[in-house]
């Protein structure tokens, strides 16, 4: 993902959305938060996707670049429960695993940087642009 936006500091910052991969929403409807709406007409769907990789992204000037990553990547994971008898076969329950990747790296234009994780990297470069 690439995106083009001007230096600015932290309080005047755009925090950049990332949604990406699977929508894993049919499969696990109980991850999807709900709440109260504006009105309190009922419960309305706050969260209406859940993606395979979600999350926010900022790059923050100041005397040095900054990156801000708040991500979460998301993996069905399959696990045997424990049968009730020794006669019935074990039964495999789905969950849906978070890893998170939440980092800050100073950086400087034109570098390239490896944000590493057990599940998964960030590959980050910072280059400016001539108007």
């Amino acid at each position: 993902v690439a995106w083009i936006q001007p230096g600015l500091d932290r309080r005047s910052n755009r925090t950049v959305a990332i949604h990406a991969g699977r929508d894993y929403s049919a499969t696990y409807p109980e991850r999807l938060y709900r709440h109260l709406d504006a009105s309190d007409q009922g419960i309305s769907t706050g969260q209406t996707e859940l993606h395979e990789l979600d999350g926010t992204v900022e790059v923050t000037l100041g005397r040095y670049l900054h990156l801000h990553t708040n991500l979460v990547y998301r993996r069905p994971q399959q696990v045997r429960g424990n049968p009730s008898s020794q006669e019935a076969p074990p039964e495999i329950q789905r969950s849906l695993v978070d890893y998170s990747i939440k980092t800050e790296r100073r950086m400087r234009s034109g570098e390239i940087h490896y944000l590493d994780h057990p599940i998964m990297g960030i590959i980050a470069e910072i280059t400016p642009v001539n108007e």
